[in-house]
């Protein structure tokens, strides 16, 4: 980020809680360099109304001292909040079951001999994804709960670009709510809060252990030392143009094991979007062979 340009279009940002044309685009901007997140036209009034939380909450007075104030920041912290308040985190335990019944009967079995089953979450906001993944793989393989073994035995790798969504993966404090429509065997994967945590419920340490989070951007290059026989990127490709949505399924894909399956969101698909995958069954792909690569014309673009 140049804190120069930055600074300069804050200076017309005007005062009060108003968001100029100009100081929108330079957020689409910036959204759309650090981040890969493609603020449309038409989305002016969301990205002010969003950031004007951050304003009061940070006891700006207008978007001028907010953005002069992202751009003095060498930390990065700021520019991390911003894109908090910008993007949405919203998932529910087993979302998408579809997905995990193909799991289950279709992958599984060629996994259920392994000493350690890894799978990666990439965009796993605030953690139900993770934790749906654990429930599901230890119901299907029979595995004792709580145990060391168990423990040992299976690995969700979770990350996301959000930090606030992260801090409540962690955590793994939810509403009850949130799992009512869980099987009534699964509660033993939860402890219900008392005082005050009466109508919440935590994640056991058990299953938490399982699961390890960090934040990371999917315009960043992951480590490739790491290969898995199952991604899950759902619901976080709508906010990409068909460019960046090319280098992130490109990035994955060399992430995955020979054969490896990614899966995106009901609502997304990779028609159009070259890659080096094939459809296997709704916004579910495999890896043909051993494909791997940044698709050439695409080096060195965001």
């Amino acid at each position: 980020m140049h804190s120069g340009n930055l600074t300069s279009v804050a200076a017309a940002a005007g005062t009060a809680m108003d968001m100029p044309e100009q100081v929108y685009k330079k957020i689409a901007a910036i959204a759309y360099a650090q981040f890969g997140v493609d603020l449309r036209s038409g989305k002016l009034e969301l990205v002010r109304s969003r950031l004007a939380k951050l304003l009061r909450l940070q006891g700006f007075s207008n978007f001028s001292e907010y953005l002069e104030a992202v751009a003095a920041d060498k930390s990065g912290k700021s520019l991390i909040e911003m894109m908090d308040a910008l993007t949405t985190n919203h998932t529910s335990f087993n979302r998408e079951k579809e997905h995990f019944a193909f799991l289950v009967e279709k992958i599984l079995p060629q996994l259920a001999a392994r000493p350690k089953i890894s799978i990666w979450s990439a965009a796993a906001a605030t953690g139900e994804e993770i934790y749906t993944i654990l429930m599901v793989l230890i119901e299907a393989l029979k595995l004792p709960f709580p145990s060391p073994c168990t423990e040992d035995r299976i690995e969700v790798r979770g990350t996301d670009i959000s930090t606030r969504a992260l801090e409540t993966a962690r955590s793994g404090v939810y509403s009850d709510e949130r799992t009512d429509q869980l099987p009534i065997s699964w509660r033993k994967y939860f402890k219900k809060g008392t005082a005050a945590q009466a109508g919440k419920v935590m994640v056991r340490p058990e299953l938490r252990r399982m699961a390890k989070f960090e934040r990371w951007n999917l315009m960043e290059t992951p480590n490739y030392n790491q290969k898995y026989p199952i991604i899950f990127c759902r619901n976080v490709l709508i906010y990409f143009d068909q460019p960046t949505q090319e280098k992130v399924v490109a990035r994955l894909q060399c992430c995955l094991e020979p054969d490896g399956y990614l899966f995106i969101g009901h609502s997304e698909t990779l028609n159009g979007v070259p890659n080096g995958l094939k459809y296997v069954g709704p916004s579910i792909y495999q890896l043909a062979g051993a494909a791997c690569g940044v698709p050439a014309r695409m080096q060195g673009r965001p």
